[in-house]
């Protein structure tokens, strides 16, 4: 008789959402106008380019560019 061994299916680890334009717009609370204007202009949330067209943004990117604009005074501005 031939036993073959027999593996685990291993698990796939969550993969992280991608998010559009709209989607990543209204997670940081702006517009779509502005993120489109930030991607030429430099200054925005970093983005993901996955095709001439096609332009995503992580979460972690939103919410480390979110950080970045955290101000503790009006001095400090």
């Amino acid at each position: 008789m031939n036993q073959e061994a027999r593996t685990e299916p291993q698990e796939v680890p969550p993969k992280k959402p991608l998010r559009d334009t709209e989607q990543a717009a209204k997670r940081i609370n702006t517009t779509t106008r502005w993120l489109e204007y930030q991607r030429t202009v430099g200054g925005g949330p970093k983005y993901v380019k996955l095709s001439r067209r096609c332009v995503r943004y992580r979460d972690e990117d939103l919410d480390e560019f979110i950080e970045t604009k955290i101000i503790g005074s009006t001095s400090a501005g």
